[in-house]
């Protein structure tokens, strides 16, 4: 989860529940909810809105047979969820289906997005990042990107489209993005590409036809005092030999 969330397992009524997280995105407050039993609602707990306190601390109560947190981090808007926590000794009073934790969770859940990049790119010239999934039409999408080996920054969220476009630079070597889905207050984890690599690209060579400056790319020059077709051009860049 993207905040880092730890909390255990299970909980006996009457004992403190201790929830923590990371502070991921240097978020400068936070908002906790929960949910129990088989309650679809999210109910607001205390937690005090100008802190950046990173765990939370409540006691159990009897009429909770299971019980489940959402932090939500300001101004990031990255929300996280935990698993549900059983609450042993507890129960649920308006159970009409007994067999707590093991009922069906109301919410689904979100599967993560395969990412499908191209091996490598040309730089000032647009390419597309896709991702494929089995979450539906009603998801969104956040996406992220890593350049030259730095830290992930987001370049889109809330995106409909499986696909997004995107045009690498001329001083990037390396690039790569990861994918997460967002339905409702959920998110999935991230999916990831492959390291793409950025192609170099070389300035043009100039050379003197007669009296007249061309650039290699018009195809011709003198050799030997004989005008001639040039084909490609390749040279080495760190051992490795490209066309330029």
């Amino acid at each position: 989860m993207a905040l880092n969330i730890t909390y255990p397992t299970s909980v006996h009524v009457g004992f403190i529940i201790a929830v923590g997280w990371s502070n991921t995105y240097d978020d400068s407050s936070f908002v906790v909810s929960r949910q129990t039993n088989n309650n679809t609602t999210w109910q607001g707990v205390p937690h005090s809105p100008d802190s950046v306190l990173t765990s939370y601390s409540e006691e159990i109560e009897a009429t909770w047979e299971r019980i489940r947190y959402r932090v939500s981090g300001l101004p990031s808007g990255t929300i996280s969820t935990t698993n549900w926590i059983t609450v042993v000794g507890g129960t649920d009073p308006g159970s009409t289906n007994p067999g707590g934790p093991g009922d069906l969770d109301p919410t689904p859940i979100l599967f993560v997005p395969t990412v499908l990049t191209p091996q490598s790119v040309t730089p000032n010239i647009s390419f597309n990042i896709n991702w494929t999934d089995t979450n539906g039409t009603t998801v969104e999408y956040d996406i992220e990107e890593s350049v030259n080996g730095g830290t992930y920054q987001i370049i889109v969220s809330n995106w409909l489209s499986k696909s997004y476009s995107r045009i690498p630079s001329s001083e990037w070597n390396v690039v790569k993005y990861r994918v997460r889905a967002i339905g409702g207050v959920l998110t999935s984890a991230w999916g990831y590409s492959a390291d793409i690599l950025v192609e170099t690209i070389f300035p043009k060579m100039s050379v003197k036809v007669g009296t007249e400056v061309r650039n290699a790319v018009d195809g011709w020059v003198m050799v030997n005092g004989t005008l001639r077709k040039m084909t490609d051009i390749w040279v080495m860049v760190n051992g490795i030999l490209k066309k330029s």
